[in-house]
């Protein structure tokens, strides 16, 4: 309920310009081709899973997640308000999937207690973090029908998931303990304006803020344990000093009103 408010705060000054004849209103979707950037985690493996005997001990170690670009989507509504011929802003509300695929890696110190304990583990992962973003742009028509647009946005976490994609029988989990709720960037682009209402756009979206928390757990993650095992592990996971940013690519149809 406080996302929907707080969207509708950002968006009332532009409905509000709505009784005018000259605001435009439209919907849009397109790909979204993202770049999740995971890294710099420090990692403790708490041993008292593995032998009550070692309880309060733990092994240290530090990784992150590599993933490559995924292709998802967005969608949404588009509100048009012309300030001059040259300028206008356009605010947004957009469904927004950013998504990604590949590997949980870390690297371990050496391990006194367990005789043969690995120094590295790497789960193959995939993620779909969903959001309601709502960018506010500046646009400028430096040509007719050509507007560049910049400008800030501001996301609000819908649902952050994760999969083991290569353990049989994995199920896809909740993870929004490692994500913030909010997340801010900048968009810029380019769209090509039909005279008949359609357009076509194309733009970046830099994401400007850590979007992981400062702390997470993760309990039982399953690692893999050789000959195609996975055994299933309690992983802390501190992250003060850790990078997770989203950004993506995005290239969209849309029809104004």
């Amino acid at each position: 309920m406080n996302k929907i408010f707080a969207v509708l705060a950002v968006l009332m000054p532009f409905l509000a310009s709505g009784q005018s004849e000259k605001v435009v209103f439209g919907v849009k979707a397109g790909l979204n081709y993202n770049n999740i950037i995971v890294k710099g985690a420090n990692l403790d493996i708490p041993l008292g899973q593995f032998n009550p005997a070692l309880e309060g001990k733990e092994v240290k170690g530090t990784g992150g997640f590599n993933f490559d670009p995924l292709t998802s989507w967005y969608a949404g509504v588009t509100v048009d308000v012309p300030v001059k011929k040259w300028f206008h802003v356009q605010a947004e509300l957009l469904y927004t999937v950013n998504a990604g695929k590949g590997a949980m890696a870390a690297t371990l110190e050496d391990n006194p207690y367990i005789p043969g304990f690995p120094t590295s583990i790497s789960r193959p992962e995939k993620l779909k973090l969903s959001y309601l973003q709502v960018p506010v742009l500046a646009k400028f028509y430096p040509v007719r029908n050509l507007p560049l647009m910049v400008g800030p946005y501001v996301g609000f976490g819908v649902s952050f998931r994760g999969k083991a994609t290569e353990i049989p029988g994995a199920v896809e989990k909740n993870i929004h303990y490692m994500y913030k709720t909010m997340d801010f960037g900048f968009v810029g682009g380019a769209a090509y304006e039909f005279g008949f209402g359609l357009f076509v756009e194309a733009r970046y979206v830099f994401g400007a803020m850590k979007t992981l928390r400062k702390h997470s757990t993760l309990r039982e993650v399953e690692v893999p344990a050789g000959e195609g095992q996975y055994m299933k592990v309690d992983i802390k996971a501190y992250t003060a000093d850790i990078t997770g940013q989203n950004n993506s690519f995005q290239c969209g149809v849309g029809y104004r009103f």
